[in-house]
């Protein structure tokens, strides 16, 4: 028990470092009376005398705060950088090398060889993993604040290391099975094992650091870099050449696996500098120097070897991720001059050659064609040999193609020539690859997209002959839909508008009901993954601007709602629904036009604005869908429909609509009513709230007159002297329920904002302060708030009365641009974020400030300062606050050194970017007891964790 308690102890020890750190260290720091170096050393002794992995992984935790406060101070003090370097230079080169020394066995293999190694957890890695990625994070920052003492520290360690890896070949001897490590005593064994490990490891610091060399600091650091990467490529190649992850060992079971990691994690390591090598290649394309050209044809002189089916995966990965970073990345013109890069094309493109597994295949293919296709870096248009490499691309493609192309006689006949299992191996061999190069090269420039489809073209047709064949085959035609997909995200307009329409005319002639019905209720979920990437196609169709594709308009509805929609409504499976209605939306939203048609002289000749409806049923139809989609369970589905519904308003006025309006409005207004008195979905309470007001909005007065005493008829379990009791206490109130009181934007000045619905509601309803408004609403993002008018938007006659506002995040520059009264402003103070309490004609413990206007004597609390008259000049300005405060203006600034409940309920947050669950709470706590509201920015703190401690203290807030 006293074991638990001690271990309990520790933890909530632990938490209060973290917390002391994160919270109070950038104040207490200021104080040259706080021994902070003093205290790093305690915070040292206490992280590497933990008990647990756990209390470790905690420990690191909190250097990694200290260690982005510090860069985080650096980078704002450009001037004292050398001074604060100084000052912890000690401390963190001491970090450094005990991190280091904690990760090698040579130091610590006790503790490392407790730590599991197999099981992954849910982030999809080991407990070593983990043990190692936290410890390399903290080696980066420390190597970002001290580059040089950093690459001291951790190259002469790697030195050392590959020293005995490097060695080995003195130790292979040739056996009459192959070669073997010569190697056999336990306690000799037992060191190599764990030298391999911490070279391992002490590659993989290395590639972590990699980001450290590229830049601004690229020659400063030329020298180092050059280093590291020249001895990776040595350890490569000597890994490639005596083949090391073959030879056999005394230990297999342990020596082997750990050279075959060392040989893996130094590519991944060099891989890692590809983007040095890019830089490098930028500064000497020119001149070509030899060093540059020595590096890349020995790298792939290294990797070459080890593109065969008999190396293993893990190290076979490896070598095709850097063939990848070399091709995609550093793009040198004279990569594919390299004999070895020939060699790779000709083991890929021969058809006896056995081939790769399906990972491997894909990346070095992915390689090949990137060579071909991507222009080179630092080169005009007319230097990138365009012609000679789109033959040789087509050659590609025509040799990895050449199987499935030979599909296509086959297919159609009577009688199959292959067995099916052969054929769908065949296609699903060809499309994976072909589909990751089309993928690949989506993004890239219109010549490498050209290339790219000329030499896929005859694939491409294929793939349509092969298509109706296919249709029963959900796995085959789930692949064959991916591919096409896929070519229609990236090469539509390589593909032409003919052939275009040709594929989707066979999709929508391939896909009847019975073929839909099949498809879903019979074939599981393979058959539903078809119809979804199905409709995905028919989404990018029906985004596609102009009027090209609008023919396909009325097929694509109909399948919709005629054939897809009767076979999904009722099921309770949200298979399929997501696609189907984002299909529906976007058909809507981009399509518009093609059910509201209106014109500048139509709309002068009818004096109205009211637009030509057509499609009508079509339509009325979707809405339909809509509407009977919030009666189901799926919240999710729920969620997104309703989403779309208010973005359809936001954009085209959805709600205005003359059809909505008089035959659909009230409909949903009731079944989104019905769903928040059913409790059915309350974590979406706020967007149901907001959509029924944007809704009842449209005809406030039909709403109240009509609709609200229909509906509470309806109600059930309530009598009708309730009902009666219900419908007079009923506020009127017109204002949207998203804001505590009415906003004080200016609609000129709200237009600058990214929150359509919030914006279109303050242009709609400018409505002023008044006395009952407890909150304002504005943002945390300080350009929205620098706002155009420096005069306040409010009327002096509407000045607020018992308001109570908090904003975060505002600093005392950007105040003066609120569009607010400045009389009703009262700034906190804090050393690195600042707080704004506003407080006006109403005194709250230790803040207090005047009410009424400029000059109007009110007395405060005796625990407040009070309002006073202004002294001259004050109003409108910032000024201190002196001894005499009771006598001083409301708008002036209380000093640090003031105690205020709120101030010191603010002061937990005041200088961390992203508050945690703890401090938000204590936060709460403190604004319960006299404030209505609180604003937050969501740039500052843990959204969902903050509405549901908002919701726990039963206070009304809105994030931006």
């Amino acid at each position: 028990m006293k074991g638990c308690l001690s271990c309990s102890y520790i933890e909530k020890f632990t938490d209060f470092l973290r917390l002391f750190v994160s919270v109070h260290l950038r104040r207490i720091e200021s104080y040259s009376q706080f021994p902070v170096v003093e205290f790093l050393t305690l915070l040292f002794k206490y992280t590497f005398h933990q008990p647990t992995h756990e209390g470790y992984f905690s420990c690191l935790d909190i250097w990694t705060l200290f260690l982005d406060y510090l860069t985080s101070k650096i980078k704002s003090r450009l001037g004292d950088k050398e001074a604060v370097l100084n000052r912890y230079e000690d401390a963190l080169v001491l970090l450094l090398t005990e991190v280091l020394n904690r990760i090698q066995f040579r130091y610590n293999q006790a503790q490392l060889e407790e730590l599991d190694d197999e099981t992954l957890d849910d982030d999809q890695q080991t407990e070593w993993q983990r043990y190692l990625r936290q410890s390399l994070e903290v080696v980066a920052k420390v190597m970002e604040l001290l580059p040089t003492h950093a690459f001291s520290t951790l190259f002469p360690v790697l030195q050392d290391n590959l020293e005995v890896y490097l060695g080995l070949q003195q130790f292979i001897v040739t056996s009459g099975s192959g070669h073997r490590l010569n190697i056999t005593a336990e306690n000799d064994c037992r060191r190599l094992h764990c030298s391999l490990r911490d070279l391992s490891s002490l590659l993989q610091a290395v590639g972590r650091l990699a980001e450290y060399f590229i830049g601004d600091v690229f020659a400063a650091r030329f020298n180092d870099a050059l280093t590291v990467v020249e001895r990776l490529v040595k350890v490569t190649l000597y890994g490639s050449q005596i083949k090391l992850y073959n030879i056999e060992t005394a230990v297999p079971s342990v020596l082997k696996p750990d050279l075959i990691d060392v040989h893996a994690q130094s590519l991944a390591a060099l891989q890692a500098y590809s983007h040095w090598l890019a830089q490098y290649c930028s500064e000497v394309h020119r001149q070509n120097t030899q060093q540059f050209v020595t590096l890349i044809s020995t790298t792939m002189d290294a990797i070459t070897p080890l593109i065969s089916t008999k190396v293993q995966d893990k190290l076979l990965l490896s070598a095709c991720h850097l063939l990848v970073s070399l091709a995609t990345t550093v793009r040198p013109v004279f990569l594919i001059s390299i004999p070895a890069v020939q060699k790779v094309f000709n083991r890929i493109t021969d058809a006896s050659a056995q081939r790769l597994v399906d990972k491997a295949q894909v990346l070095v293919c992915r390689a090949l064609s990137n060579i071909l296709l991507l222009p080179w870096p630092n080169l005009p248009e007319n230097e990138q040999q365009w012609p000679v490499r789109s033959i040789n691309h087509a050659s590609l493609i025509s040799a990895l193609s050449r199987d499935y192309r030979n599909l296509k006689p086959s297919a159609v006949a009577p009688q199959r020539k292959m067995p099916l299992d052969d054929t769908k191996v065949i296609i699903h061999q060809t499309l994976s690859v072909l589909e990751d190069i089309v993928e690949n090269i989506s993004g890239e420039s219109t010549k490498s997209r050209q290339i790219c489809y000329q030499s896929l073209q005859e694939s491409v047709q294929v793939s349509l002959a092969l298509f109706p064949a296919f249709i029963h085959q959900s796995d085959v035609t789930d692949e064959m839909l991916s591919f096409f997909l896929t070519l229609f995200r990236g090469l539509r307009v390589q593909m032409g508008v003919p052939f275009t329409e040709q594929i989707i005319q066979t999709f929508l002639n391939m896909f009847t009901r019975e073929q839909l019905a099949e498809s879903i209720l019979h074939e599981g979920s393979t058959g539903c993954r078809v119809v979804e990437k199905f409709l995905k196609i028919l989404q990018v169709v029906v985004q596609e601007p102009g009027q090209v594709f609008k023919p396909f308009l009325p097929s694509i509805i109909a399948l919709c709602m005629e054939q897809v929609y009767p076979i999904i409504a009722e099921r309770p499976s949200p298979d399929v629904k997501a696609e189907l209605f984002e299909l529906l939306f976007r058909t809507l939203h981009h399509n518009w036009r093609y059910f509201f048609k209106s014109t500048v002289l139509a709309s002068v000749q009818r004096g109205i604005s009211e637009e030509q409806m057509e499609n009508e049923p079509q339509f009325s139809a979707i809405m339909q869908a809509f509407g009977q989609s919030f009666l189901q369970p799926d919240i999710h589905l729920f969620k997104q429909n309703l989403f779309y519904l208010e973005t359809l308003n936001t954009k085209q006025k959805l709600y205005h609509k003359k059809i909505f309006r008089t035959t659909m409005l009230f409909q949903f207004v009731n079944v989104l009513l019905q769903v928040l008195v059913h409790k059915s979905h309350d974590l979406l309470q706020e967007e149901i709230g907001i959509a029924i007001y944007n809704m009842a909005s449209v005809d406030f007065d039909g709403f109240f007159a009509a609709f609200l005493p229909e509906f509470l008829t309806s109600c059930d379990g309530v009598d009708a002297n309730q009902k009666s009791v219900l419908g007079r206490n009923f506020k009127m109130d017109r204002l949207c329920p998203c804001l505590p009181g009415p906003a004080l934007i200016h609609p000129e000045c709200a237009q600058a904002g990214q929150r359509p619905a919030l914006l279109q509601t303050l242009q709609r309803q400018p409505a002023p302060w008044h006395c009952e408004a407890l909150g304002l609403l504005l943002a945390g993002d300080t350009d929205f708030c620098c706002c155009h008018l420096r005069q306040p938007y409010l009327p002096p006659q509407m000045s607020p009365r018992r308001a109570s506002v908090t904003l975060l995040g505002f600093s005392h520059a950007k105040q003066r641009c609120l569009p607010l009264p400045l009389l009703h402003i009262l700034p906190l103070p804090s050393r690195a974020g600042f707080w704004v309490h506003l407080s006006t004609g109403w005194c709250s413990q230790g803040i207090g400030a005047g009410g009424g206007l400029c000059g109007q004597v009110l007395g405060g609390t005796g625990k407040s300062h009070g309002g006073g008259p202004c002294r001259p000049g004050a109003c409108g300005s910032w000024g201190r606050i002196a001894k005499d405060s009771s006598q001083q203006c409301h708008l002036l600034t209380i000093p640090a050194k003031e105690r205020c409940d709120v101030g010191t309920a603010v002061a937990l947050l005041s200088s961390l970017p992203r508050p945690n669950c703890l401090e938000i709470s204590a936060l709460c706590q403190r604004f319960a007891k006299t404030h209505r509201f609180v604003v937050f920015s969501s740039f500052h703190c843990d959204t969902k964790k903050l509405r549901s401690l908002m919701k726990r203290n039963k206070m009304p807030m809105l994030l931006f």
